[in-house]
Parts: structure tokens; sequence; C-alpha cells
């Protein structure tokens, strides 16, 4: 679990949450309520679709990549003026509002089985409160420094068959 993750508030504008993303370098940050309260997830993928959703499929996910461009590249007035009125939206309007969560006190298995769901962040809470966040970085983390604590309990070796 990491404490220090990207918080997100849902009234930011895509603009500034990417930005912040970008920075923290991370793929999806978790959106809080002024009273630091789960309210969803943005990342990379949720971004993507909204944008290919609203240019009509002009543009597909792969195309957009995470592109933080200026309107002016584009040569027609409609998709400068459809760019740059995204990137002002709220987070609201595209967040995931569905996010996967572990009790602090879980196994990190439990996080690992979230994210295969298709979820790239995991938020850890402990009772109605937000206390970190775990990302497949950290997953893979716990399996190389305890094992035993995602595959569950160790088993002893067979003995040896006589011969």
């Amino acid at each position: 679990m990491v404490t220090r993750f990207p918080r997100i508030r849902a009234d930011q504008t895509l603009r500034q949450a990417v930005e912040a993303l970008l920075r923290s370098g991370w793929q999806s940050g978790l959106v809080l309520s002024p009273s630091e309260e789960l309210s969803g997830t943005l990342g990379r993928v949720e971004v993507l679709q909204a944008l290919s959703k609203r240019t009509g499929g002009y543009f597909s996910e792969e195309e957009l990549g995470f592109a933080l461009i200026r309107g002016e590249v584009f040569e027609c007035e409609l998709l400068r003026e459809l760019w740059r009125s995204f990137w002002q939206s709220p987070v609201s309007g595209v967040m995931r509002r569905e996010v996967p969560t572990v009790d602090a006190g879980d196994p990190v298995r439990l996080a690992a089985r979230r994210m295969t769901a298709g979820n790239d962040i995991v938020a850890v809470v402990r009772g109605s409160r937000v206390v970190g966040a775990v990302r497949p970085r950290e997953v893979l983390t716990g399996l190389v420094r305890r094992p035993e604590r995602v595959r569950g309990k160790r088993h002893p070796r067979p003995a040896p068959r006589p011969a």
C-alpha cells in the first residue's frame, strides 16, 4: 500500500487532473470528495474512452494516447473547440464511479484479485476513510518480498520416497 497517491477532486478540470497524474507518474488516481470520501477513479483508460466518445469515434483510444496537445494543431475549428472544451470538463463527468477497495488489513492477494477485473488502482480503506492505494507495482513488490503472503501458507515439502 502507498499513502502518497494522486488525489483528484471531482470539480477539477480534466486538464488539471491529467497534469497531476503525469507529474506523479501514476496511470490513475483516486477521486475524493472535499471530506476525503471515495468518489471514483480517473486514469488513462477513462480519459481516452471519454475523449474517443466525445469526438464521435473520430479518434480511437489508441490514436489519442494520453496526449495533452493544444487544440490549435487541428485545422478544423470544430475539432479545436471540441478538444479545448473536453479538457475544461470536470472530472466528475468522466471518472469511473465503481471503485475496487480493500480494507487496510486485507492481504495483498485480495488487491491483486481486484486488479484482474481491469482496474489499475485499488483504494485501501479503513472504515469509510481512504488511507492508501495499491497499483500493480505494489502488488509485484509484495510478491517479491513476501511471496507466502500472496500465495498463502507454505506447505512442507513431501518426504523423499524410499529407493
